[in-house]
């Protein structure tokens, strides 16, 4: 169910963002693999992997702040744009939650 959740968003998202926005934000499903693992696979995070997680996230907030303030599309289609984003954040969490819950039926 997640997969298709991911599938039809990464659709949608495509048409409303361009590419490098949304690949960038694709790239953050690693966070989403090692936040998922803590909470349903219990694995353990060291503090180096914590800051690791963050800084790299608040990074993504960054770029895509950036890109959407000097993107054209951004000005002329905001809540499209923004529902882009939201959307390519939803197919990067259900990517960590197919990755997570595959490797729980090992």
């Amino acid at each position: 169910f997640a997969g298709m959740i991911g599938f039809i968003s990464m659709t949608i998202a495509i048409q409303y963002l361009p590419i490098s926005i949304f690949n960038t934000i694709m790239m953050t499903a690693p966070f989403f693999i090692s936040v998922l693992s803590y909470f349903i696979l219990q694995e353990q995070l060291h503090k180096f992997e914590y800051l690791g997680m963050i800084i790299s996230f608040v990074g993504v907030l960054i770029l895509i702040n950036t890109k959407a303030e000097s993107n054209e599309l951004f000005k002329e289609y905001d809540k499209y744009f923004m529902l882009g984003i939201v959307l390519s954040f939803v197919e990067a969490i259900s990517f960590g939650i197919v990755q997570v819950l595959s490797r729980k039926m090992k």
